[in-house]
């Protein structure tokens, strides 16, 4: 599976997103998960892992085994510090480009890559008169650096259908949306119609139920662009 990973200094573990992890076919995943340990995050806030398991890492034709902690991270793949230093690796920030023993890979700035794309219906789909529709729709790009992104509606709404806002993971390349149809008769969306963006999300909204009331709270947690973790 191709994965697209974060190189991270800053970082003394390698780590894959749980997401990531679980989209690997049973057949084809680490036969061993290791005890799962304690991240810390350059905020200080602690997160829990999955585990840890050991995954063959292949660039350029050439294969090497790397332990990863399993855990929901900010990328789809963080290569850490023990990585980078056990290969004796070379980064070389002003080219982007990293050197792995005897040759370079060009690497691409976070701060280069994109951080919106329009989302299309994959295929014709017809809605029924006043009724909600889930469809399968594409994202019209490379997003598989992003894991969490926000549906933000690109149709008018005098058009009366709507989409909705939803926070979902672009990664793969699709996306669930759904769809309502207000009107009182069937409508079509022909397939490559743009129907929405995805947006990366610096903000995620968490509901947590309190033990002392039954009502739902809501914090919000803050997604740093630049993850440090440590083991604890």
């Amino acid at each position: 599976m191709s994965v697209n990973c974060l190189i991270d200094t800053g970082s003394t573990l390698s780590v894959i997103h749980i997401r990531k992890f679980l989209s690997i076919p049973k057949s084809q995943r680490p036969d061993k998960i290791y005890e799962g340990i304690q991240l810390k995050l350059a905020n200080g806030e602690i997160i829990k892992t999955m585990g840890q398991a050991d995954f063959d890492i292949k660039i350029n034709g050439k294969i090497w085994k790397q332990r990863f902690v399993i855990a929901e991270i900010d990328a789809p793949a963080i290569i850490g510090y023990n990585f980078l230093y056990s290969k004796n690796c070379k980064l070389d920030i002003r080219h982007s480009k990293l050197t792995i023993e005897d040759f370079e890979i060009e690497c691409q700035k976070e701060s280069q890559m994109s951080s919106i794309f329009k989302i299309a219906s994959e295929q014709n789909v017809i809605l029924p008169p006043n009724s909600e529709t889930i469809i399968m729709s594409k994202v019209l790009g490379d997003s598989s650096h992003l894991m969490d992104a926000m549906i933000e509606p690109v149709m008018k709404q005098d058009n009366e259908i709507l989409v909705a806002r939803a926070l979902v993971d672009p990664s793969s390349g699709r996306i669930p949306l759904r769809i309502a149809n207000l009107t009182s008769f069937e409508r079509t969306l022909y397939k490559s119609t743009c129907l929405a963006e995805c947006h990366l999300c610096d903000y995620i909204f968490e509901m947590e139920n309190t033990e002392r009331t039954n009502r739902k709270v809501f914090k919000i947690k803050e997604r740093a662009k630049q993850t440090r973790f440590q083991n604890i």
